[in-house]
């Protein structure tokens, strides 16, 4: 080594090259893996099998991101408080959002004309617990053989609903007749906001826009209760699952590989 240099910094002359002989022994120094695994029960066989008491998890703290990455990591040859290591032993798993939960978070808060939002809350209805599912369908059924008709008002009731006036052309001789539809503010869903996790109860609020002019079109949407707090507590279940499996101090956040950099110094 050089004097006044950082240990493992060497001269080397340009005619001389250094190779690595690990390859030519009989086992390597260290495990070098990054494994990718699917279920809880695989992530938490491997890690136990791998783990020492230095070993770390981390629980990524974005639902939104799981599925184009990992939803928990384990660094199972993670530095010691007097001893850094190189966390080259890595194991994740993967998971993305559930898929109800998925098309919930695509929809939160956005306003769709009446024909797509009854689509929607037809598709969804039987993950619903509050209102019954069979009167969601109902409402779905409404919205879309009123779709073609003008609305006139809406009025936001007493009870948590609010009541919708459609003006619907009946048949050439008979012109046109007003329908009513009321809608409740609130719904809520039983899903698993996390694929493979518990479900849990997803609260909805119900949004609309209402045209200016009667004779519009009213836009109708649904914007997740709480979404934050939801996540954050699916997230801190998942910590506390695996812990429990694993015995694993976890943390929340992403573990992010540190490449070795180049030595440098000055003359």
């Amino acid at each position: 080594s050089v004097p006044g240099l950082p240990a493992g910094v060497f001269a080397v002359h340009e005619d001389y090259r250094l190779e690595d002989t690990e390859q030519m022994e009989a086992a390597p120094h260290a495990i070098r893996s990054n494994v990718a695994l699917v279920g809880i029960d695989s992530f938490a066989a491997y890690v136990n099998k791998f783990k020492d008491a230095d070993s770390l998890l981390f629980i990524n703290p974005d639902i939104s991101s799981i599925g184009k990455g990992a939803l928990a990591t384990a660094v199972l040859d993670y530095h010691r408080a007097d001893d850094p290591r190189w966390g080259r032993h890595t194991v994740t798993l993967s998971a993305g959002p559930g898929k109800v939960y998925e098309k919930l978070m695509q929809l939160d808060k956005r306003l769709l004309d009446q024909n797509e939002f009854s689509k929607l809350i037809e598709e969804l209805a039987k993950f619903t617990i509050s209102p019954p599912a069979a009167d969601l369908l109902e409402i779905g059924r409404t919205l879309r053989l009123s779709s073609k008709g003008d609305f006139k008002s809406a009025e936001d009731d007493v009870s948590g609903s609010v009541d919708f006036v459609f003006n619907v052309a009946v048949n050439a001789s008979a012109g046109s007749e007003d329908k009513r539809l009321v809608v409740p503010q609130e719904l809520v869903f039983r899903v698993a906001p996390i694929d493979g996790m518990p479900e849990v109860e997803v609260p909805v609020k119900f949004i609309y826009r209402v045209p200016e002019q009667v004779g519009g079109k009213v836009q109708l949407g649904i914007q997740i209760i709480d979404r934050t707090w939801l996540e954050k507590e699916s997230l801190a279940m998942v910590a506390q699952i695996l812990t429990e499996k694993t015995e694993l101090l976890s943390l929340m956040g992403t573990a992010i590989p540190v490449k070795k950099a180049p030595a440098s110094h000055s003359d």
